[in-house]
């Protein structure tokens, strides 16, 4: 397999979860390696529109450079994207950046891409991977151009991302059962950021579920990852899933993952969860078992 480098962005909709959703389906044709951080970045060319975010993706592919071309087209459509003018607004934009040492130059397409050199918001997450990593056609180290080129206009971006608190298991094995397609995209999103970004910083909240308005294991008796509910309201059930995490305030997704290992190892799944309807949908059953066994 080659190892290329591919430069992701986005400016419209929901745009950290439309990287995640285009490196989620870049895995269907190769392997993610490696994800940089993701940055905020002022637009180029085109200046009357949202800032981008952006980042660098290390990625395993045994695709052919037209090939990933044609695969990196596809996604894109698939995630919105249609055609326009140079440098407009986008919801994915994804460019073949290094394949592995080659040299190429097509009508369609070029590799190294011939502007990078001058692109910050490239060269900023690209040398969070591989700062030595060398341009074949010019022999100048990455991180020797981002010297140059310097970063202004870039800044890492640290938003926050809200998830209701008996959420935080569902993304880890989410199936989607139950839910409106709206909201299946948008949990399937979330999962996919916080898989490839899981730095991210996650704020619980507490909001009322379908879902769990009908478990009547969450509303007569409550569920493992909380004390015996006092209420059956799921706001306050949801509340108490937060607090008993420890998310009453923000923490980062690779925090909140190991306090929930720590509680699904302390707990008896099969007695405490055998009531819940949705577990025996297979709704939670990869999650926990996925947990357990860590």
């Amino acid at each position: 397999m080659e190892r290329v480098y591919l430069g992701l962005g986005a400016n419209l909709g929901d745009r950290a979860g439309n990287i995640a959703r285009a490196l989620a389906l870049l895995e269907e044709r190769g392997r993610v390696e490696r994800v940089s951080s993701l940055y905020e970045t002022e637009p180029v060319g085109f200046r009357d529109q949202p800032r981008f975010l952006n980042a660098v993706a290390a990625y395993l592919t045994e695709l052919e450079p037209l090939e990933l071309l044609a695969c990196n087209k596809e996604i894109e459509k698939r995630l919105g994207r249609t055609p326009s003018f140079p440098n407009a607004p986008r919801p994915i934009d994804i460019d073949i950046l290094f394949y592995g040492d080659r040299v190429l130059k097509t009508p369609d397409l070029e590799i190294p891409h011939p502007r990078l050199r001058e692109r910050a918001f490239v060269l900023i997450p690209l040398v969070e991977l591989a700062p030595d990593l060398v341009h074949p056609g010019t022999g100048e180290r990455v991180a020797d151009l981002l010297a140059r080129v310097g970063r202004k206009g870039v800044k890492p971006w640290d938003e926050k991302l809200e998830l209701r608190g008996h959420h935080l298991l569902c993304l880890l094995g989410y199936h989607g059962q139950g839910y409106s397609p709206q909201h299946q995209e948008e949990m399937w999103a979330a999962k996919h950021r916080l898989r490839f970004f899981p730095q991210t910083w996650v704020q619980g909240k507490a909001a009322p579920d379908g879902v769990c308005q009908v478990c009547p294991w969450l509303r007569e008796e409550g569920c493992f990852l909380q004390e015996r509910p006092r209420e059956g309201s799921v706001v306050s059930l949801d509340r108490r899933v937060l607090a008993r995490l420890g998310l009453d305030g923000a923490r980062p997704w690779q925090e909140i993952l190991g306090r929930v290992r720590e509680r699904v190892r302390a707990a008896d799944l099969p007695a405490s969860c055998s009531p819940c309807p949705w577990l025996k949908t297979g709704l939670c059953q990869e999650a926990l078992e996925r947990l357990r066994d860590v």
